[in-house]
């Protein structure tokens, strides 16, 4: 009692949030793309479509931008640039 539990987030990703950990459960570039913003404190653009949809899988404690970003262009093969608090991602393909 006091707090509630959404059934469709991963309690895993709750846990991570309060130790200073990232933890995606499947979750597409579209929904991590407003945690990623809140969390480094950037604005994300995308410029394909297709890679909104495309899913990751990944837990990262206390890692910087450009390590979860580098994470996503070995597994989607992306391509970023990080401009100030602005990040572009590029290209890709879900595997």
């Amino acid at each position: 009692e006091g707090f509630n539990i959404r059934k469709d987030v991963p309690a895993g990703e709750y846990m991570g949030w309060q130790e200073g950990e990232l933890v995606f459960t499947g979750k597409t570039l579209l929904e991590m793309k407003p945690v990623l913003e809140r969390w480094y404190g950037v604005k994300i653009l995308m410029d394909s479509k297709k890679l909104a949809n495309c899913r990751m899988v990944g837990s990262y404690r206390q890692e910087t931008l450009k390590n979860v970003l580098e994470a996503m262009r070995f597994a989607l093969n992306i391509t970023y640039k990080i401009e100030g608090n602005r990040v572009t991602i590029r290209g890709g393909s879900c595997k």
